[in-house]
Order: structure tokens, then sequence, then C-alpha cells
């Protein structure tokens, strides 16, 4: 029984290790992902603007479209224990292009 123990807690160490941070390029990755998918960005464009570029600025990300430039803050939550970071996005009023 004890050998089943000790096998069960050597998997759970390997599965939690394995939870860690992501490597930059796929928490980048992953932001921008979530960017897209945030029915936010849709309701703060509006469906007439078509998003010509998605710039990653040091404190978030500066989304231009072709009427519009859009600055969406990215603010990481803090965490109890390892794991992919959590973040949050917190977006400005729309400005119009010159």
């Amino acid at each position: 029984m004890k050998k089943y123990a000790i096998i069960f807690i050597s998997m759970m160490a390997c599965t939690l290790s394995a939870q860690g941070a992501l490597p930059p390029v796929y928490q980048t990755a992953k932001e921008f992902r979530a960017l897209l998918d945030d029915p936010k960005l849709t309701d703060t464009l509006g469906t007439g603007d078509s998003i010509q570029s998605i710039t990653r600025v040091e404190d978030g990300f500066v989304v231009k479209t072709n009427m519009h430039v859009l600055k969406v803050d990215l603010s990481y939550e803090k965490l109890d224990q390892p794991g992919p970071a959590k973040f949050r996005f917190d977006f400005h009023e729309l400005e119009n292009l010159p």
C-alpha cells in the first residue's frame, strides 16, 4: 500500500511541476489569443472596424484599425502558487485616427 502512495505522490509532484510558468513566447501568444477572444474588444471596436495591427507595448497592447486606435492595458494577477500567469485587460476609450 505504501508503494502505491509513493507512486501517487510522485505522479502528483510531476503534474504540479508541469503546470509552471509558460516560456515567454507561449505566454505572449496566450495574451494575444485572449485579447482577440475578449468580447469587450469587439464591443469597443464595433463591427465596422477591421483590425490592421496589434502591437505589444510595455504595459499592454495597441490595436490599430482602419478608423481608430485602442489602447489596452494588461495587468497580471498575483499568484498564490506556481502556474501559468493570470492576467486581465483594461480597455481605454477609442481614439480616432488623424
